[in-house]
């Protein structure tokens, strides 16, 4: 997967959607979603946004 996401036309697709590709491990992958539902719950709640 690494290797793909090196590759010239990989990267410049992600460059268009202004996004960054990166490799991780599942255990990376865990870490990572944890630590944005915990990120963007405290916005939300700060927020006090509900859905409608």
């Amino acid at each position: 997967m690494g290797e793909v996401l090196r590759q010239p036309a990989v990267v410049e697709v992600f460059r268009q959607q202004a996004t960054t590709p990166e490799a991780t491990t599942p255990e990376g992958l865990a870490d990572f979603v944890r630590d944005e539902r915990q990120r963007w719950g405290d916005v939300i709640r700060a927020a006090n946004i509900v859905l409608e």
